[in-house]
């Protein structure tokens, strides 16, 4: 990710902003949480003699569909801004659609991919397992198969597809 898309967040001292000033930073999320804490806990030793620790998150970039609240912990968010770099929007898509129950190891288990819709995905998915292929070689050609209906099954319980825009869905199984 380029500096641009790098997952940041925006951390203000509370204390100082209380009376007055105002002492914050911009922290890229994309290093360790010992990483953060240093650059956190450099702008709080700016910010205020005697040293304090009342501090927010008011204001994020670049964690494209998720939102953090003010207090949460600085390591949660760390977690969410690698797995947004590493995963991209795909994990911002999983996070929003489920919320507070989405972990990194359950998209990993649950995501099939991105598709042009959901049956673009079911038609890839017989094209790759070769039964498209079986069909053919049996005579019934592809224009004889009822890709809707079968899609319409495989949506009812076991696969969730999110439209996120123009031929941009994102296909996550449900077992």
């Amino acid at each position: 990710m380029t500096q641009e898309q790098t997952p940041r967040i925006f951390v203000v001292c509370l204390s100082t902003y209380s009376n007055g000033k105002l002492h914050n930073t911009l922290i890229e999320c994309d290093r360790t949480d010992d990483g953060i804490w240093v650059k956190f806990n450099a702008m709080l030793a700016k910010a205020s003699k005697p040293r304090v620790e009342e501090w927010a998150i008011p204001d994020f970039e670049n964690l494209l569909l998720l939102k953090t609240d003010d207090y949460d912990p600085i390591e949660q968010i760390a977690e969410l801004a690698r797995t947004v770099k590493e995963r991209g929007k795909a994990f911002a898509v999983y996070c929003h659609y489920y919320g507070d129950a989405a972990t990194p190891e359950k998209f990993q288990a649950h995501y099939l991919g991105k598709f042009k819709s959901d049956e673009d995905f079911v038609y890839q998915q017989f094209s790759k397992s070769g039964k498209l292929a079986e069909l053919e070689e049996l005579g019934i050609v592809e224009d004889y198969i009822n890709f809707q209906a079968i899609t319409n099954d495989w949506f009812v319980n076991s696969h969730i597809a999110i439209d996120v825009g123009y031929e941009e869905t994102y296909v996550f199984s449900c077992q």
